[in-house]
């Protein structure tokens, strides 16, 4: 049996919406899978997406930071200001009744504060900062790269939906995008 593929146009529409010829199944899929292996499993690649991975996380972790040093200042304004509240009780400077509403307006912010504080630090402890490691992504790489090539194309068509979203065949050229 010779299976081949043709233009999707084709298929639906009849020859005359499309010129281009049916290709060899296996010839096409060879080809389809070495762009792949060649474009995206290749080690210098991967080694820049690993490079901008990094960037990404060691941003991400920089932005959880400053939010902590922005909850952190303001929770320690929140302290000052209820210091200098208390100390007004303490020397009598004004009564309970004028402070009382003010004193639990600054508890209730700083009992916030500290709940998103938390929340924050939940989240950086999910996130982490570790890095990708170029060594088990390459070997990763490796693996996938083995699979492409000894599995047969029907149990590889769901890793390569993942890469491939058309293929764009003009003479002999054939492009995966």
């Amino acid at each position: 049996h010779y299976y081949y593929y043709t233009c999707n146009r084709r298929f639906k529409q009849g020859s005359e919406s499309c010129g281009a010829r049916a290709l060899p199944k296996e010839q096409l899929e060879r080809l389809v899978i070495g762009q792949i292996k060649d474009r995206i499993l290749n080690d210098e690649w991967l080694e820049e997406l690993v490079k901008l991975v990094n960037q990404e996380l060691d941003s991400s972790y920089s932005v959880y930071h400053e939010r902590l040093e922005v909850i952190d200042a303001e929770l320690k304004d929140v302290r000052s200001r209820l210091d200098k509240l208390y100390d007004a009780l303490e020397t009598e400077k004004l009564s309970m009744d004028d402070l009382a509403p003010r004193i639990k307006e600054l508890k209730t912010r700083m009992d916030e504060l500290s709940k998103i504080r938390l929340m924050i630090e939940a989240d950086l402890a999910v996130q982490g900062a570790q890095h990708v490691d170029r060594g088990e992504v390459i070997a990763y790489a490796d693996d996938l790269r083995s699979l492409l090539g000894e599995a047969d194309i029907a149990e590889s068509k769901a890793f390569l939906r993942t890469f491939v979203k058309k293929i764009v065949v003009e003479s002999s050229k054939v492009k995966v995008f």
